[in-house]
């Protein structure tokens, strides 16, 4: 009996310790860099403001997190703030750590650096160039300097707390790639003498962790890095605005988790998402990848949406928007405190964060208290494509209500040069060419029908609780393949069914210059591609790997129904089955820029699961 009552004073104590921590953050961003400091501006300042309402919707309180922008964000502000970060902290706290803006290499000055070059962080009062006894990077912020303080913050927060990185800067290359701004520079902090006796041969990651594997004590971190240690790190343009990518998909993947995902779900989710925007940058993670995400794990399988407030007795608003994948238009259901059905609602106003629901009755203000809601179907939005051109290239195309022509914030870019149109994604892609004498306007609708029709395919993503399936690829030996293959390589693909009912199964690839294909059904029927619980499918033909070279998107659709995709590749209406569901509609019609009645299309989340898979191929 006293032993029983000593684990029970245990328990307690350590329950209770769980109740008292907190969450705590400190986001520093750097984008307005002072002139004459030659550092290209970044869009930092909307990653702070993105990241930091994210936070507030997982469970951080404004008054714990510190903020840090531009002249507030030089290297003693920085310093400073990480300092208070520490003093806030406490045992078994989340401590969560974000910087977006450049980064640079500079000469290490304690010789634990393999390639001679610490990473470091670019703050405001930190100038891009290298002058002998004028400035040499003294205001960097080198990762040597953030482990002394991240450790002691480890030290602190305990075993049981969590410290969590996210770096969105790179510390190499320089300017920008095709149209897109990048962070960091390869110009490194060192005089040429140096920079000659340590050649650059290809950057390491920022070194946060430098302890002892016996530092026992130490809490769990967890690192993002926005890009590996050869690539840029990119902005990305979005309908919410411009950030970088990382921000912006680690802020819709933690919006997105749930209280049973860990930091390597989450991770996933992110690498999925820059491999469906064709980003030019592949993220990557480290630490302790399998704790429970933000220290929250246990299973969770209900979706429903808590109301936030009650405006009018047919108005209602939830914290869930855009960002989350809802659209306006999408129809929900909202039940009382008590699981009752009181109502259908369809989303109006949809934000980042938040929307508005129209109901079809009038429900008093006492019983919207403890309601929710339930997405039935989601409302596929249509957007317009922005495109750049000078003012004498816009004059050769009709007017079309589906194009807004922009300097900046753009999805394709048009060059007209002496011989030939040529088409640019925003990432510097040829899309499509064609000689100047043909009809213009012609080529421009071919190209915004590839245009949407990728960007429809490549952003459908359903997750399932009943329909689970995976996607593998296997060599000419059957050997399966890591994700990454050379051209010339033959392959088959795997496809298992993982989850607990039968399904029928598609394949689309997407390849990087925007092309289309359906892989499956082949040659057979689509009710021929079929498989109940635990059985694998291995194609009886090869694909042979080939440019252009890039992330291969491959998306997988289990359906309880077999799937018509015959007019997927078809550039007009004629023909289409208008009993179609709404997801073979949406995939038949997705090269419809424009087209009277794609808005009305609705998606029921329960009639398939899509998931994606790459391959990046290389020479």
């Amino acid at each position: 009996m006293k032993n029983i009552s000593i684990c029970l004073v245990v328990f307690l104590l350590v329950f209770n310790n769980r109740l008292l921590a907190k969450n705590i953050a400190m986001l520093v961003g750097v984008g307005n860099y002072p002139r004459g400091s030659d550092w290209q501006q970044l869009h930092a300042q909307n990653d702070l403001q993105l990241l930091f309402e994210t936070l507030k919707q997982k469970g951080f309180e404004s008054d714990n997190v510190i903020l840090l922008s531009n002249e507030q964000a030089t290297k003693n502000g920085i310093l400073k703030a990480i300092l208070m970060l520490k003093e806030k902290a406490s045992k078994d706290d989340i401590v969560y750590f974000h910087f977006s803006g450049h980064g640079q290499q500079v000469k290490d000055n304690n010789g634990d650096e393999i390639d001679g070059y610490d990473e470091a962080l670019v703050p405001f009062d930190s100038p891009k160039h290298y002058q002998t006894g004028i400035y040499e990077g003294e205001n960097l912020i080198r990762d040597d300097d953030l482990n002394v303080f991240f450790t002691q913050i480890r030290t602190k927060i305990g075993i049981s707390g969590q410290l969590i990185i996210s770096l969105d800067a790179c510390h190499s290359g320089t300017g920008v790639r095709g149209f897109k701004t990048a962070r960091g520079t390869d110009e490194k902090m060192a005089d040429a003498n140096y920079q000659r006796q340590w050649p650059d041969k290809g950057n390491e990651t920022a070194n946060i962790d430098n302890t002892s594997e016996n530092a026992i004590e130490l809490a769990p971190y967890i690192c993002f890095f926005s890009s590996s240690s050869h690539q840029l790190s990119y902005e990305h343009n979005t309908p919410e605005g411009i950030f970088g990518v990382l921000t912006y998909f680690l802020c819709k993947s933690i919006l997105n988790s749930s209280q049973s995902s860990t930091y390597k779900s989450v991770f996933e989710q992110i690498k999925s998402r820059f491999i469906e925007s064709n980003a030019l940058q592949t993220p990557e993670i480290e630490g302790k990848t399998l704790l429970p995400f933000f220290g929250k794990n246990q299973n969770v399988t209900d979706n429903s949406i808590p109301v936030a407030a009650w405006l009018q007795p047919q108005v209602l608003t939830i914290h869930s928007g855009s960002l989350y994948g809802l659209t306006e238009g999408t129809k929900a259901a909202v039940y009382n405190i008590a699981k009752q059905k009181i109502g259908d609602a369809v989303l109006e106003d949809v934000s980042a964060f938040d929307a508005t629901l129209t109901l079809d009755k009038p429900i008093g203000k006492k019983e919207a208290i403890g309601a929710y809601v339930k997405i039935i179907s989601i409302q596929y939005k249509e957007d317009f494509v922005r495109i750049k051109a000078n003012k004498a290239t816009q004059q050769r195309f009709l007017q079309n209500s589906s194009i807004h022509w922009t300097d900046e914030n753009f999805d394709l870019y048009i060059e007209d040069t002496q011989n030939h149109l040529h088409c640019f994604s925003s990432d510097g892609n040829l899309l499509m060419k064609q000689k100047n004498e043909e009809d213009a306007n012609s080529w421009l609708q071919k190209m915004l029908s590839k245009w949407h029709q990728n960007k429809t395919v490549r952003a459908l993503n359903i997750e399932n609780s009943t329909l689970k399936g995976n996607l593998r690829f296997k060599n000419k030996g059957g050997e399966y393949l890591k994700n990454k293959v050379s051209t010339g390589t033959k392959i088959k693909l795997e496809i298992t069914n993982e989850g607990s009912e039968s399904f029928y199964f598609s394949i689309i690839d997407l390849s990087p210059n925007y092309d289309l294909n359906v892989i499956l059904p082949f040659e057979r029927p689509a009710s021929e591609f079929f498989l109940q619980s635990g059985q694998s499918y291995t194609s009886d033909f090869e694909l042979e790997v080939s440019e252009p070279l890039g992330f291969e998107l491959f998306k997988l659709i289990a359906t309880p129904m077999p799937l018509d995709l015959t007019s997927i590749n078809v550039s007009n209406t004629k023909g289409l089955n208008t009993s179609q569901s709404g997801l073979e509609r949406l995939l038949n019609q997705s090269f419809l820029l424009g087209a009277k009645g794609i808005n009305n299309i609705q998606i029921n989340p329960n009639e398939a699961m899509i998931q994606s898979f790459s391959l990046e191929i290389v020479k």
